[in-house]
């Protein structure tokens, strides 16, 4: 039974993630990489203390709602914290269950330090954050150059119109035949004219519309 005894006790003590039983105020036992996780050369330092001193007040009564939270249900639970090492604050992920061992009752509590998995976490949310307004900026570049275009068009057309009418009139205006005007074709020709530059000009308002909202002016 001792040699037993000794041999969880070994495995526990090399875990890679740290365990400590302790109940409400004392801590019992702990493994070197609990002790290393909050900064002590060795156990014997952390066994030492009270359970208390070992995290901050803010984080000691966190720590001490979820035991009651685990005597109180009577199953494990997992949950993470944020708590404060030295100058630092780190990420752990703690499996707690409640033992009754002489009629008290006991924790035992495995934690896992994330840190490094929450800052990889926060680094892939970054890069899809990034992803996703790169897509907004090209769809945008998109829309920005396909409305330049329709633009262009919208500018060219009655410009086109205008120009054609002009020469038409130059044509006449310039003809050495002795040529009696059209008033009605002449009325005609003023009214392309008309109907285009409005057409201009309503296109040239709404670009300027477009540039004061994407400025931000009103």
């Amino acid at each position: 039974l001792r040699e037993s005894e000794e041999r969880y006790r070994n495995l526990l003590e090399f875990m890679p993630d740290a365990v400590f039983l302790h109940d409400r105020e004392k801590i019992i036992f702990v493994n070197k990489a609990l002790a290393k996780l909050f900064g002590y050369k060795d156990n014997s330092e952390v066994l030492s203390k009270k359970l208390s001193e070992l995290f901050s007040e803010k984080d000691y009564y966190k720590y001490l709602s979820r035991m009651n939270e685990v005597d109180n249900n009577r199953y494990p639970i997992v949950f993470e914290e944020v708590i404060q090492k030295e100058n630092e604050r780190i990420c752990i992920e703690v499996i707690t269950n409640s033992y009754n061992i002489d009629d008290k009752t006991v924790f035992l509590s495995v934690i896992r330090d994330i840190s490094q998995r929450k800052e990889f976490e926060e680094m892939k949310n970054r890069v899809v954050e990034s992803k996703r307004l790169l897509q907004e900026a090209t769809e945008m570049d998109k829309l920005k150059t396909d409305y330049i275009i329709n633009l262009s068009h919208e500018f060219r057309t009655p410009l086109s119109i205008i120009l054609c009418t002009l020469k038409l009139m130059e044509s006449i205006k310039d003809s050495k035949a002795n040529m009696t005007i059209d008033k009605e074709k002449l009325s005609k020709y003023i009214s392309l004219m008309r109907n285009n530059s409005y057409r201009l000009l309503k296109t040239a308002n709404n670009l300027l519309d477009i540039t004061k909202i994407e400025s931000g002016c009103e």
